[in-house]
């Protein structure tokens, strides 16, 4: 007797990222720049296996990550961040499914833009779509506080 194991192909689906950060942020303020990645999906589709990594640029260091779901984990300049299964099978017109805010702090004055990239089991028809790069940020020093001086005559 001989058994036929048939393995069921996975179905392609586009998944793909954008990103976005503050503009300009102070040193010494004690401000976090803040990373905005959103994870999308086309419609009425699930993905399994989604995960995203982002490299931390140098000049900044990591406070932490948050995850709309899932978890994030931070080692060597690299923030790994496991989401598991997403997207909703059979919703027709949301395909913003999930995002990632991703806090650091600066420690130098510099520009400074966030990496990233998506996989997931599934075939990506597109994956051109699989990376983005944030928004340039700008930090700089925190000008003096004035003091004003008053003269009496």
């Amino acid at each position: 007797m001989s058994v036929t194991v048939l393995a069921r192909a996975q179905s392609p689906v586009d998944i793909s990222l954008s990103s976005h950060s503050h503009s300009f942020v102070r040193l010494g303020d004690g401000q976090d720049i803040v990373f905005q990645i959103w994870i999308y999906i086309e419609p009425r589709r699930q993905a399994s296996g989604v995960v995203v990594t982002a490299e931390l640029p140098a000049g900044v260091t990591f406070s932490s990550a948050i995850p709309s779901k899932g978890t994030c984990d931070y080692a060597d300049g690299l923030i790994t961040c496991r989401l598991g299964q997403v997207g909703i099978e059979g919703v027709r017109y949301i395909d913003v499914v999930e995002s990632i805010q991703i806090y650091a702090r600066p420690i130098q004055v510099g520009t400074f833009a966030l990496n990233a990239r998506i996989i997931a089991n599934e075939p990506d028809p597109n994956p051109s779509n699989n990376m983005t790069t944030t928004d340039t940020l700008k930090a700089t020093v925190n000008p003096p506080k004035s003091r004003k001086r008053v003269r009496f005559f």
